[in-house]
């Protein structure tokens, strides 16, 4: 999750907006509450490493979906980390400030989404670990905080939290063991406690691993999935 490097592949951009375009068309008009800005915030898997070009990544392809009518922003970083004591805590980079900002100045009349997808970097052991225990309860602390930043901002936004997609083998360090059966978890646990909606990004992908080539970021047609996902506001625990 480190420097990103496209590849091209405009037929595989082509085929991933075709499927999330179809299926957002016949949708559409069951959708009760379309926002006006959308504020994507996460880790290289939101900000679109492995993507054959920017606008192959998920947020780009929700831009596409939604139409000139709504702002959609990329404010993923690689490599950050929900943890504050994490190696890259995405709370000190300027995404997280550029995110704030955008939040903030949408106006009174704007209808804001914040899609939060973090956690999977937390999964390292060197960020999860902590002596024999786990850093479980900081995670919970700082994704509360995450959450109360952003509802707390004068558009009083919608803040989806979104579960990562799933993690298969791979040569980052990153535990899909850990992602599925605690990070989830602890998720789940600020959304109820919050009442915020979840995007369920995990479940539609445990059975894709052909869709990504490294164990964690998806290819283009992976993206369009996570895409696909967020535009059928398939979310739990709402």
């Amino acid at each position: 999750m480190r420097t990103i490097q496209f590849r091209r592949s405009r037929a595989s951009v082509a085929l991933s907006l075709a499927l999330v375009g179809s299926l957002w068309a016949s949708r559409a008009g069951a959708q009760s509450r379309v926002p006006t800005h959308v504020a994507c915030v996460g880790d290289s898997i939101t900000y679109g490493y492995m993507a054959s070009s920017a606008s192959a990544s998920y947020p780009s392809v929700l831009q596409n979906l939604f139409g000139s009518s709504v702002q959609v922003k990329n404010y993923g970083h690689n490599s950050a980390t929900m943890l504050s004591v994490g190696d890259l805590p995405y709370q000190t980079l300027p995404e997280y400030t550029a995110a704030t900002t955008f939040v903030s100045g949408a106006g009174a009349s704007a209808v804001v989404d914040v899609i939060i997808m973090l956690g999977t970097n937390d999964s390292k052991s060197y960020n999860w670990m902590v002596g024999t225990g786990t850093r479980a309860q900081q995670f919970v602390t700082d994704y509360s905080a995450m959450v109360d930043h952003f509802t707390s901002l004068p558009t009083h936004p919608v803040v989806y939290l979104a579960f990562p997609p799933r993690a298969f083998a791979n040569t980052y360090g990153i535990s899909g063991t850990i992602i599925h059966d605690q990070i989830l978890p602890l998720i789940q646990q600020v959304a109820t406690a919050k009442g915020m909606p979840i995007i369920d990004v995990d479940t539609p992908t445990a059975s894709l691993s052909n869709l990504f080539p490294d164990g964690v970021h998806p290819n283009d047609t992976g993206y369009a999935r996570v895409a696909q996902v967020r535009s059928e506001e398939r979310r739990v625990g709402k």
